[in-house]
């Protein structure tokens, strides 16, 4: 129970005090929540890191597809559909290829 010099004064500083306490848990369970040992977890852990590639993976796909734009204008639509279709290893293939393939054939071939 609160006392009365813990009490509210009116309404507006009781949804002010609330509003404070509810910010303060977000940022306490927002750090814990993001530290590295949620990565350790055997399921969590998995599949955080899963996610990760898949972004990684994906981001890698824009700045070739960005890269095979600047090189040789406009990219077909073929050309984009063989980039999405590529493995991870096969996308480490095609970026040094990149520097040196006369033509868009010539760089998914």
């Amino acid at each position: 129970m609160l006392s009365d010099s813990d009490a509210p004064r009116n309404e507006c500083e009781a949804v002010q005090r609330i509003l404070r306490r509810i910010a303060a848990s977000k940022s306490y369970y927002r750090g814990r929540a993001l530290d590295g040992r949620i990565m350790d977890h055997e399921v969590l852990g998995r599949e955080r890191k899963r996610r990760v590639a898949i972004g990684r993976e994906g981001g890698e796909r824009i700045v070739i597809l960005r890269q095979i734009s600047k090189r040789f204008g406009s990219v077909p639509d073929w050309a984009k559909q063989r980039l999405d279709g590529l493995s991870p290893s096969e996308l480490e293939q095609v970026e040094p290829r990149l520097l040196d393939a006369p033509t868009l054939q010539a760089l998914f071939g």
